[in-house]
């Protein structure tokens, strides 16, 4: 029987076709602003993965703010990694795998406002995008 790491790990290729993000900018560059975050936020994406909301969060809250993409899926993991250039306030262990959720991720900025943001967990559908 198919894991659920499994099932996402082998639709990673093609899951924004399949999920049709592409007929979508506007719709999730919305659902970013509806997280009203400001430059210097420091943001985890639970569930990010292929990382569809990595690049408008990251014009959200800067190049510096620290963005953690986190999921349990390392082939979703291997395509948000794709969606920034390198140099860019990016850093691969930034993407962390389910597995890694009890160890040290990164030090945490002592100010500042932090935020879990998840698309995974919005409702479906056209009455949401």
């Amino acid at each position: 029987m198919e894991t659920l790491k499994d099932y996402f790990d082998r639709r990673a290729p093609s899951w924004d076709e399949l999920l049709n993000y592409s007929q979508k900018g506007y719709q999730l560059v919305e659902v970013v602003r509806w997280f009203n975050l400001t430059r210097g936020d420091c943001v985890l994406d639970v569930g990010t993965g292929t990382g569809i909301l990595l690049p408008s969060i990251r014009q959200a809250i800067g190049p510096r703010a620290l963005l953690i993409g986190f999921d349990f899926s390392f082939r979703m993991l291997e395509k948000a990694k794709l969606r920034e250039p390198r140099g860019q306030g990016w850093e691969d262990d930034f993407f962390k795998r389910l597995e890694l959720l009890k160890e040290k991720i990164t030090p945490i900025p002592e100010k500042g406002r932090w935020f879990i943001v998840s698309l995974s967990l919005l409702p479906d559908g056209q009455d949401f995008m």
